[in-house]
């Protein structure tokens, strides 16, 4: 007998929706790989996934990294950097042009944890936190921050 493994199913987050705001309905949280480069250093598509909870009547913080939709339709990945009463701010952080007001309303879930290489990585957890600010301050430096670092990468390699 031969065996074989199934390869994955990728499946776009408009078809999933309605089956994961179902499960949130009922108090679950979702695993979902990261695609997209929008969130890089932080989270780097294909390798790193997250752990979803509902937004809910969850308080949105500045740094809460979310999934929110967009008019059109898509859903995206991106940090809260400002909230304001004409509603909240968002970046990727690998982007320099920030989006908003966004309504409240559209974001479905809040980043709870990062998976990566076996491990899972609290998004409340000091470390994480104290980094996502400090990567929030640097923003006016980010573009050349992040032409530099894959330089900086292949130093470390050498």
């Amino acid at each position: 007998m031969s065996e074989f493994v199934t390869p994955l199913l990728e499946v776009k987050m408009t078809s999933m929706a309605p089956v994961i705001l179902e499960l949130f309905g009922i108090g679950k949280e979702i695993r979902l790989t990261v695609t997209g480069g929008s969130m890089y250093p932080f989270l780097r598509g294909g390798r790193d996934s997250v752990i979803l909870q509902s937004a809910g009547m969850r308080r949105l913080r500045r740094g809460d990294i979310v999934l929110f939709v967009r008019p059109n339709g898509q859903y995206v990945l991106h940090r809260i950097i400002r909230a304001r009463k004409a509603g909240l701010y968002l970046l990727g952080d690998a982007q320099t042009v920030s989006e908003g007001p966004v309504d409240p309303k559209s974001v479905v879930a809040v980043v709870r944890s990062v998976c990566r290489g076996g491990r899972e990585i609290e998004t409340r957890g000091l470390l994480w936190r104290a980094a996502s600010a400090s990567w929030m301050l640097l923003w006016p430096a980010r573009k050349l921050l992040l032409r530099l670092a894959p330089k900086i990468a292949r130093l470390r390699q050498v």
